[in-house]
């Protein structure tokens, strides 16, 4: 079929190719056509098809208008959703096909439709395309709406290329609720998106495993992405790049190169308030592995530039093993007055030996500093090296038991705003449990109020003598930026200061060498018993950070009395199980032979080398009379490789099925009687049970019972409450927050022997107070910050109390807050505090 200058328009199916004859492919040569008010443009779910010549075509949709009126000849049903236009191109490769289009292929538009691709278990190279105004419309049941691309495949082993129009220039996607989606329910698929344009988008680029499917490979690269558009019949999250898989398949996935603009006004409805079901994220990776040796992915996040004009976070990565973050810039430019979640610019949560070197976190709003720069949750083995990090609240924070052999090296950390430097905080830990035991070479460069502050919470314990070492330059531990400790028990200050001549490694020299694991205080300090100052879950796991610290590191231990001891109390007991366990769940591809696992390698390369020569092929397809038989013949050979490598897949499926049954059994044998122990089988059996022994999607109950795992807290029940927060999340597009730990230092900012001055010391009138209160402070008050915060600690207002004039009255305007009964809290510059209720009526 040959088209140029043709008009279809009023179809149902404008195109609709069929094969008839066997291995004979149509060709569809489309220049310059227009399809107008079409159900579909290009229908091809019963046949295949070859694009030739593609180019200067435009798909345009009816938008919210109906095609046709209901009527005798228009019953009720004869077009589903809502008698709109639905998508520009419907494409369905069961039969073994892929939808290809040429390099060739330029200036197809695709505008004012529900969809504007979608295809369905094909491999599929897009190119040449862009998407306007590819709408959700309100009260509307059609799949995959306000969506520019959507890659489908259930069946396995299909991939997705889009090569856009350039990274800046003419939008590739241009006013979209999303750019592009790609979901596979059946490992293995691929995926490879870059040099796209994607403005007013409220999501980029969605990547979604989240069933029980593995994207095996996946490249975004390159992209320009504006998270500009809020959609709220919708009301999801707002993300430029989400990757969300929970296989333990091997995964290679790449994220580099991108620009991404979070501007999101909807997420903060007044300046006091925060909607937490937005949450706009730049990039988002949630997987589940789990805290063992063993990794089935290796992750690449470099040096993306994330710009949060109004956003909450920069990178955040979710039980993900080994995954390399470096080189990403983040630019914080919003003011943000949510205090009940983490705001950071890169946070890493969970997962194990994870890497953040050479990042800049900047935040540029004198009232908007509370955010942490870089923060790591229950993550052991971090190593963050070579960052800058300016103005923000915290520069690097550590909450909830992050174990041992954590590492900071070589970062600079900044402060000079001015405002509020009576918060900023260098390195903040809060229930850190060993916290870093390598800090080498960081420096301070301005005023923070703190230095360092390590809080001990209840039923914690604090590991001894850290060796913080700071650089010649560094200022750390004296009168501009101290060392700060509250609750601290059994040994005196958390840190040991070694200053001494250290090199000032950059990220554009050659990288400090990698400390290496030893045995430290902290390992006997537990070991000898420490643990049983802990509460249930910070035991569970940091006898479990010991036991698979000194396994893998054997040589440590050795004419140790105090770790052999401990190593040899494990043996047979619930620690030395589940950390088999762990490991086996990680490593359960090993038991698939070698030979079938080299034959599903081979046969992987070699379908993508067939794939690119069709590529080749289709650029000739119009003038060589050979190049159809041969593109013919390599799609026959395509298919049968698939068909193959289907059955290859099959049995390496049963050899893992077989191994986790034989794991399963042994998890359940474990003797957990207590909440860590017992919530780490439950979610170990039921990982092993659904995703690899007969892959299936959760019930309802043992979905309420993730979420009642996910909502306990690390000291309760250990770290696996994170893999259950993924795991729902995956599930339910829901984030559980439990609330458990903070990434902010404590707002009070109060030292040692600080003095307090008595609440009398300042006066509010009017109180109650309607559009304003004035507020006298003592006449010995001078600089400092003033807080207004509801009966949460939620910040609500801030202002800097400027040098003393002699009147010492600052007037607030309350015409904005609601009523009810707040604090007014007045902190000077040396740490002393003021706070007096505050009643709003209006």
């Amino acid at each position: 079929m040959t088209t140029d200058g043709a008009i279809i328009q009023n179809a149902y199916f404008a195109v609709q190719p069929i094969q008839n004859t066997p291995n004979v492919f149509p060709i569809l040569s489309l220049k310059n056509t227009t399809f107008k008010r079409d159900f579909v443009g290009i229908y091809a779910a019963n046949g295949h098809f070859v694009l030739s010549n593609f180019r200067d075509n435009t798909f345009e949709g009816s938008g919210n208008a109906a095609i046709y009126n209901i009527s005798t000849c228009n019953p009720q049903n004869a077009l589903p959703y809502a008698r709109r236009t639905y998508c520009g191109i419907y494409f369905k490769g069961s039969q073994g096909s892929s939808l290809l289009m040429p390099n060739k292929a330029l200036n197809n538009l695709f505008k004012d439709l529900q969809a504007g691709i979608v295809c369905v278990n094909g491999t599929s190279f897009i190119q040449g395309c862009r998407f306007d105004n590819i709408a959700h419309l309100p009260n509307n049941t059609a799949l995959y709406q306000g969506t520019a691309i959507t890659f489908i495949d259930n069946l396995g082993r299909k991939g997705l290329t889009v090569i856009g129009l350039g990274k800046f220039g003419i939008p590739t996607v241009n006013n979209c609720e999303r750019g592009i989606y790609a979901t596979t329910s059946k490992r293995p698929s691929a995926v490879n998106i870059s040099i796209c344009r994607m403005m007013e988008v409220q999501n980029g680029i969605d990547i979604d495993a989240s069933e029980i499917g593995n994207f095996s490979k996946g490249v975004i690269k390159d992209n320009n992405i504006g998270c500009t558009k809020y959609l709220p019949v919708i009301k999801e999250r707002s993300i430029g790049i989400l990757w969300r898989d929970p296989s333990i398949s091997f995964s290679n996935f790449s994220i580099t190169g991108n620009r991404i603009d979070i501007d999101q006004p909807e997420a903060y409805p007044t300046p006091t308030s925060f909607d937490e079901d937005i949450l706009p994220t730049g990039i988002n990776v949630v997987a589940m592995h789990n805290q063992a040796s063993g990794a089935g992915l290796i992750l690449d996040i470099s040096s993306n530039w994330i710009d949060l004009i109004k956003g909450h976070q920069g990178i955040v990565v979710e039980n993900v093993a080994n995954a390399t973050i470096v080189g990403n810039n983040i630019l914080h430019e919003n003011a943000l007055y949510d205090l009940q979640n983490a705001q950071v610019g890169v946070h890493v949560i969970g997962g194990l030996n994870n890497t953040v070197n050479c990042n800049v976190v900047t935040q540029t709003d004198p009232l908007g500093a509370y955010i942490a720069g870089i923060a790591c949750e229950a993550s052991p083995g971090m190593a963050m090296a070579r960052n800058t990090v300016d103005n923000t609240f915290a520069s690097i924070s550590f909450v909830n038991d992050n174990e041992m052999n954590c590492r900071i090296q070589y970062n600079d950390l900044k402060y000079n705003l001015g405002m509020p430097d009576i918060f900023s905080t260098g390195l903040y830990y809060n229930n850190a449990q060993t916290g870093p035991q390598n800090l080498q070479g960081n420096d301070w460069i301005g005023d923070f109020v703190r230095g360092a502050l390590y809080e001990q919470g209840n039923a914690t314990y604090t590991y001894c003598n850290s060796l913080y070492h700071v650089s010649v330059g560094a200022n750390v531990n004296n009168g501009v930026n101290p060392v700060v400790t509250t609750n601290v028990a059994n040994c005196g200050d958390w840190f040991t200061i070694l200053s001494s001549a250290e090199n000032d490694f950059l990220c554009l020299h050659a990288a400090p060498p990698p400390n290496a694991i030893e045995k430290n205080q902290a390992d006997l300090n537990l070991a000898g018993g420490g643990t049983l100052y802990l509460s249930p879950g910070y035991k569970w796991s940091s006898e479990m950070g010991l036991y698979r610290k000194f396994t893998e590191n054997p040589g440590l231990a050795i004419g140790d009395a105090v770790i052999n001891g401990f190593m040899q109390a494990q043996q047979g007991q619930p620690i030395a199980a589940m950390y088999a366990i762990r490991n086996g769940i990680n490593g359960i591809e090993g038991s698939i032979a070698p030979a079938l696992l080299s034959n599903i390698q081979n046969t992987m390369a070699q379908l993508e080398v067939n794939e690119a020569n069709l590529l080749v092929l289709l650029e000739s397809i119009d003038t060589d009379p050979n190049a159809l038989a041969s593109f013919t013949t390599l799609s026959v050979q395509t298919a049968a490789l698939e068909q193959l490598l289907q059955t290859y897949l099959a049995s390496a499926s049963n050899s893992m099925a077989l191994s986790a049954t034989s794991l399963s059994n042994a998890n359940y044998s474990i003797n957990a009687t207590t909440l860590p122990g017992t919530a780490e089988r439950y979610i170990n059996g039921l990982y092993l049970e659904t995703q690899v022994i007969a892959p299936r999607v959760l019930t309802a109950p043992e979905l309420a019972a993730v979420q009642q795992i996910g909502m306990n807290c690390p000291k309760d029940a250990g770290n696996v409450v994170y893999l259950a927060r993924a795991w729902y999340y995956l599930q339910t597009g829901i984030i559980l927050d439990a609330d458990c730990a903070s990434f902010m230092p404590p707002l009070d900012g109060t030292e040692r022997n600080a003095q307090i001055i008595p609440a009398e010391g300042i006066t509010l009138m009017p109180n109650p107070a309607d559009g304003y209160v004035e507020i006298s402070l003592p006449a010995t008050t001078k600089e400092g910050s003033l807080l207004l915060t509801d009966m949460w600690g939620r910040l609500l207002l801030q202002h800097k109390i400027p040098e003393s004039d002699g009147s010492n009255v600052l007037t607030i305007p309350t015409n904005d807050v609601p009523n009810g009964i707040y604090l007014i809290s007045v902190i000077t510059k040396s740490g002393s505090r003021l706070t007096q209720k505050l009643v709003i009526t209006h």
